[in-house]
């Protein structure tokens, strides 16, 4: 649905990787980790955990190309981190 799209959780707001579209039709948020060492942030982890279990309001012009409701509470949403990690 969208890529770069800021999140507002009660506590904080994040900037997450994608929004998409499950295979249900269904919201998941997508973020992708690039490298053995690639690590979430201690914020990330705090505000994903948010995110599924409370939701979040996008926020910003990306969530609005992407058609997510701005400026409205999301319910709970799945978060997919996706690690990628080159083969030698």
């Amino acid at each position: 649905m969208g890529r770069e799209i800021t999140l507002k959780t009660p506590e904080r707001a994040t900037r997450v990787d994608m929004v998409i579209k499950n295979a249900e039709g269904g919201l998941e948020v997508v973020e992708v980790k690039n490298g053995v060492s690639a690590r979430l942030t201690t914020r990330q982890q705090e505000a994903f955990l948010l995110i599924q279990q409370s939701g979040a309001e996008p926020r910003g012009v990306n969530a609005t190309r992407a058609g997510l409701p701005v400026g409205r509470q999301m319910g709970p949403t799945p978060v997919r981190i996706i690690h990628v990690v080159a083969c030698p």
